[in-house]
């Protein structure tokens, strides 16, 4: 987990709590200083006054005071709320991992960094910590020999603050989840290429050994897209994309839970259609693929599409063993062939 990535979930609980504080205080403001006693100005006198008597005044100057000492008790009281958390650590197929190195970043200081603990999980994968104080609580896991899953290795949890899930408990514990990686194969690695694409549907080729466009006919992916036209500059419009692999297949993946091909569930070709009525339209997609190309070689591809009325294009990063029926697909930047 890079210091980014922790730093702006601390960031993100400290919006959260300061957007809570803001809207008690703007409730407590609306408040009477007297809940028993409304004052309403234009009501009569009550029998005891004369009928000239001033209507009742409130003292701005007082109400302010109160507002801000009310804000700060609620401020105080967000950052001090006891903290008990529990975790268990497991690797993709569910199993425990002991020994893994936990980190807790407590958001207990208002205005500055908050305070850092750690610990590691037990035999059974599991793993607790009490005693802390602060108004949220930002977890992760790591340890050698895994890799990280995006918002399944880390997570942000609320305490001094109102929350909509239950904390974790001993019984019901939080589960974060780690890859177990395997042993590093040399791949051929092309990084982050981009390619131009016809806006009529016409095919391009890609050889994922050179990462470069060759005979559609004699490659390893077949790209093609089509938009149509849209009726102003920022208006939608209707758009297809289409990777096929040539006697060979496509299967989707996340990118993160493995990096082993799979054995089966590949199709000869993938399309994306959106159009300019989906309530989700975008001019951009982002999937990654393992690939099984017809020599019986695997690849794991990235591939980002955007597209326009009047220029399209994609970028693609990919990871290939030359080695047919090797599914191994764990990458080593130190061992790897990169592609020019």
């Amino acid at each position: 987990m890079t210091r980014r990535r922790r730093a702006a979930g601390v960031v993100l609980l400290a919006l959260i709590i300061v957007g809570i504080i803001w809207h008690l205080q703007a409730r407590n403001q609306r408040l009477p200083l007297n809940q028993h006693e409304v004052v309403n100005p234009q009501s009569p006198a009550p029998p005891s006054q004369s009928a000239t008597a001033s209507a009742p005044t409130v003292d701005n100057n007082t109400t302010e005071d109160i507002s801000t000492k009310r804000r700060g008790e609620v401020g105080v009281a967000a950052f001090t709320a006891p903290i008990s958390f529990f975790g268990r650590v497991v690797d993709q197929f569910g199993q425990p991992v002991d020994n893994a190195r936990v980190v807790y970043s407590v958001a207990d200081n208002y205005f500055g960094k908050g305070s850092k603990t750690e610990g590691a999980s037990d035999g059974n994968g599991e793993f607790a910590v009490s005693g802390l104080k602060g108004a949220g609580l930002y977890v992760e896991v790591s340890k050698d020999g895994y890799g990280r899953i995006p918002n399944q290795s880390y997570g942000s949890f609320g305490y001094g603050m109102q929350r909509q899930k239950v904390p974790p408990t001993k019984d019901r514990p939080a589960v974060f989840v780690l890859r177990k990686k395997l042993t590093p194969t040399q791949l051929v690695f092309v990084k982050s290429k981009q390619y131009e694409l016809p806006r009529d549907g016409a095919v391009i080729g890609i050889d994922l050994r050179t990462g470069r466009k060759t005979d559609p006919n004699s490659a390893s992916l077949q790209l093609s897209s089509i938009t149509a036209a849209a009726a102003g500059p920022k208006a939608r419009f209707d758009w297809t994309f289409r990777m096929s692999v040539p006697s060979g297949g496509i299967a989707e993946t996340d990118g993160f839970s493995t990096s082993e091909a799979p054995e089966q569930g590949y199709q000869p070709s993938v399309e994306i259609t959106m159009s300019a009525t989906n309530d989700e339209w975008s001019d951009a997609v982002r999937k990654h693929y393992f690939v099984r190309c017809a020599d019986g070689t695997y690849a794991l591809i990235k591939i980002d599409v955007m597209l326009d009325p009047k220029f399209n294009f994609c970028a693609l990063e990919s990871y290939l063993n030359l080695n047919p029926g090797d599914r191994n697909l764990e990458f080593d930047p130190a061992i790897a062939i990169k592609a020019r």
